[in-house]
């Protein structure tokens, strides 16, 4: 399994099994297989109070450095302006080419088309085209991206003007091209998963989730392996705003699960509490964390047991001075 995707994994929160709220139709691009999925609510976090006081100037910065701002205006692209979500979609499998990512905002078709013809004719070793079937008796344009020091390429398409889908499996960008015709919301093959998704908060700046066993799937023997093993799905999220609002549900395969999980995530804020507040004493940097770990909550009902924690504004303010 690639490096990032054990990363998703390591990372992903819990939405589970939440209590019961009005369905909402899930993103008609997804692989019917997705069993992980991330979506970042790209819009909402750069809108943020906290991005714009804390991470817009350096965010620029960045994108120049890596010389990204001169390829945005050739497609007349404004990714404070024109991204709306990132979302990342894949099943339980070690298999690299086996995921999606879809891409929602504002896209110029012609500056694309343009962009893409003139690199596959002047650099055809990093860039090739291929027409693939849209489902409707028409096709749809597909790049095939050679990426540096990557043996497996990236297949991308500019699907409508608010869709682009990017995938190293090209069959998974063909299948969701086909979904674009489709009228009704896709339809995943784990209905259990589905529900989880149809769950899940669309203002949260950051929304992950997956089932439990693709936890374990690459976890060391051990204490984290057997407590993930308990684990029916995990899901959650990460709200910016002016501060940062962190929530994880995890639903546990039995009752009495549940409870020992509980009590071990309080046990372990308690310590970790203790042995800050002690290192604080000695290095003042730290006391910022001593302030976040004093918002960790947890609690249990019934198979469920969810983590609140909390990031307020002045706090990052110090640990952006540290």
């Amino acid at each position: 399994m690639s490096s990032s995707r054990r990363w998703l994994l390591a990372v992903v929160l819990a939405l589970g099994m939440l209590p019961p709220s009005p369905a909402a139709e899930i993103d008609k691009y997804l692989p019917s297989d997705t069993e992980v999925f991330v979506r970042v609510n790209v819009k909402q976090g750069l809108d943020s109070a906290l991005v714009k006081k804390f991470g817009a100037e350096p965010l620029k910065e960045l994108i120049k450095q890596v010389g990204g701002d001169e390829a945005l205006k050739e497609l007349d692209f404004d990714l404070f302006r024109d991204l709306d979500t990132l979302t990342f979609a894949a099943p339980d499998t070690d298999e690299p080419d086996r995921m999606l990512v879809v891409l929602h905002g504002k896209f110029k078709l012609d500056k694309f088309k343009a962009k893409g013809e003139s690199v596959a004719k002047d650099m055809p070793d990093v860039l090739k085209l291929h027409k693939v079937a849209d489902g409707a008796g028409g096709q749809v344009t597909v790049y095939e991206v050679k990426l540096p020091d990557q043996d497996m390429p990236l297949f991308v398409s500019v699907v409508n003007e608010s869709t682009i889908l990017v995938s190293p499996g090209k069959d998974y960008v063909a299948d969701a091209i086909k979904r674009d015709k489709l009228k009704a919301a896709a339809a995943l093959k784990n209905k259990d998963f589905q529900a989880l998704l149809e769950k899940m908060d669309p203002k949260q700046t950051v929304a992950l989730a997956a089932i439990g066993k693709a936890l374990t799937r690459n976890a060391e023997a051990g204490f984290i392996k057997d407590a993930l093993s308990k684990v029916d799905a995990l899901g959650g999220g990460v709200t910016l705003g002016d501060d940062i609002k962190i929530e994880v549900v995890i639903g546990s395969r039995t009752v009495q699960e549940a409870k020992e999980l509980d009590r071990a995530v309080n046990d372990g804020v308690n310590q970790g509490l203790l042995l800050l507040g002690l290192l604080a004493t000695q290095s003042p940097d730290l006391a910022p964390l001593v302030d976040v770990a004093k918002t960790v909550r947890c609690s249990a009902r019934d198979k469920l047991v969810t983590v609140r924690a909390e990031v307020r504004a002045e706090t990052i303010g110090k640990l952006m001075k540290k």
